[in-house]
């Protein structure tokens, strides 16, 4: 756990170009205290495998790995092979983060307005998936794409404590438009991706640049519960895209201390 409250965190990948160690090491010096990475060895290869020993050498806290999402619909597929082959590599992702000791592996259940829907087999998989976390030592975080009713169903079913929410704010303002947070599921809060967008895109911006509420939005959050880090997950807006990553970093780390400063009046009034 972070010594500091509400610590800040920022996804490794920004939406500019720059070499991993040039990259990380401009996070570390914009005072981001953690990153996080795409894990996907197709893209990256070999090299994927040098950037958990690469960011924790500058200094950096390793919070998670977001494994890709291709594979989500497939979990609820009603082909065993096609469902078999998702938990499979699921399995296979749980196996690269414990032997690079990360301790948390984000991802998606769903893409899409329509899922395959929710089965016993389907749910059977997640099962063997959250089983090997747990053994592994390992958070699961779910991310909030457009189906919370997923997430309800399936933090019902599955209580385990290596189970909960990564909380994306982009996509909740896209998708949950003014129905409340499901408790079942908010109450799960182990980790965060803010960002904000246009109000029809997920643009993934920062904070403050869009058109989210955020006076509206943040209180709903569990604050008084959540112990993890506060991590952007943005990118330029489009017409700043050949900007200076360094100068996008430091504006990064600013809309983040402000994001942190309202959560911290937020949490410290719902504790009075």
């Amino acid at each position: 756990m972070p010594a500091e409250r509400f610590p800040l965190g920022i996804f490794s990948w920004f939406g500019l170009p720059m070499p991993g160690p040039a990259r990380v090491a401009a996070i570390r010096r914009a005072g981001f205290s953690a990153t996080s990475v795409w894990w996907d060895a197709e893209k990256y290869g070999a090299r994927l495998y040098e950037y958990p020993a690469l960011i924790r050498a500058e200094g950096l806290f390793l919070e998670n790995a977001h494994v890709p999402f291709h594979l989500a619909n497939h979990l609820w597929s009603s082909d065993a092979v096609v469902r078999q082959a998702a938990v499979e590599q699921h399995l296979r992702w749980i196996e690269d983060l414990a032997r690079f000791a990360i301790p948390m592996l984000v991802m998606h259940i769903t893409t899409g307005e329509n899922p395959p829907a929710i089965t016993p087999e389907g749910m059977d998989g997640l099962l063997r998936i959250v089983a090997a976390a747990e053994a592994a030592g390992i958070t699961l975080a779910i991310e909030n794409t457009r189906r919370w009713d997923y997430l309800e169903r399936v933090f019902a079913e599955i209580p385990s404590p290596a189970l909960g929410l990564c909380y994306d704010s982009s996509h909740d303002w896209l998708y949950r438009h003014d129905q409340p947070l499901p408790p079942a599921v908010i109450t799960r809060l182990v980790a965060t991706h803010f960002s904000d967008n246009a109000g029809y895109l997920d643009n993934h911006w920062l904070p403050f640049q869009g058109c989210i509420p955020w006076e509206t939005l943040l209180p709903q959050l569990p604050w008084a519960s959540y112990t993890g880090w506060l991590f952007l997950e943005v990118v330029p807006t489009a017409g700043k895209r050949e900007q200076d990553p360094v100068a996008f970093l430091g504006q990064a780390y600013q809309a983040a201390v402000r994001l942190r400063e309202m959560i911290l009046r937020i949490s410290a009034g719902a504790e009075a």
